[in-house]
């Protein structure tokens, strides 16, 4: 358990992912299957970047209905999407940045 919040701390994988690696080695892989294993390795902000835009241009018409109100809804696409290789604060600031310039 140290490792895995050592691991956590130093930015390897998302909280949202812990559930899943603890399931991984609850199975006897060791720490660093259980994140091969579970797909978690994080993504850098470029990554996030092209995913949110991917996004929203996939969601152009909702993004032009709600203007910025599209936070809320999007950023649970865009979490889906990246499976715990992500802070949600991270996306939340990076959508938020990237959903300000398609509404300009």
């Amino acid at each position: 358990m140290e490792e895995v919040f050592k691991r956590y701390d130093a930015g390897e994988f998302a909280k949202e992912g812990i559930p899943q690696l603890l399931e991984e080695l609850a199975d006897g892989k060791n720490i660093d299957e259980a994140v091969e294993a579970s797909g978690l390795e994080s993504v850098g902000d470029e990554n996030i970047r092209d995913i949110v835009k991917d996004v929203l241009d996939e969601r152009e018409d909702f993004v032009e209905e709600r203007g910025m109100s599209a936070v809320g809804p999007l950023m649970g696409v865009v979490m889906e999407e990246l499976r715990g290789k992500a802070d949600g604060e991270k996306v939340s600031e990076i959508l938020r940045e990237e959903l300000q310039k398609k509404v300009q």
